[in-house]
């Protein structure tokens, strides 16, 4: 991966692994998660807005502090952001089953 994006904010992956078109979802939530200021300026190099937000509605571990900041800088509704509960119907077919 070639980028000016802190390198320390993928302590637990090889970074020459990191693929900018594939990753970008990992990359996304990195620099949400850990970036600076300087590290959202390089992602917004890399990636078009449409895009960012495309991957910030994917990310289930979003604080509500996050998810309120990106609603009001990206005006995103809170709705479309995801939750892990969300994230668990998604991947479970035994998410929906009543407990008895």
């Amino acid at each position: 991966m070639k980028t000016k994006i802190n390198p320390s904010i993928f302590w637990d992956t090889d970074i020459k692994n990191i693929d900018l078109q594939k990753h970008s979802r990992y990359i996304v939530e990195k620099v949400v998660k850990w970036g600076n200021f300087n590290d959202w300026q390089e992602l917004k190099k890399l990636y078009s807005k449409v895009k960012i937000i495309s991957e910030i509605k994917q990310i289930s571990t979003l604080s509500d502090k996050d998810k309120n900041f990106f609603h009001l800088i990206y005006n995103i509704p809170l709705n479309q952001l995801c939750t892990k509960k969300q994230l668990a119907k998604k991947l479970s077919p035994f998410y929906n089953r009543s407990a008895k």
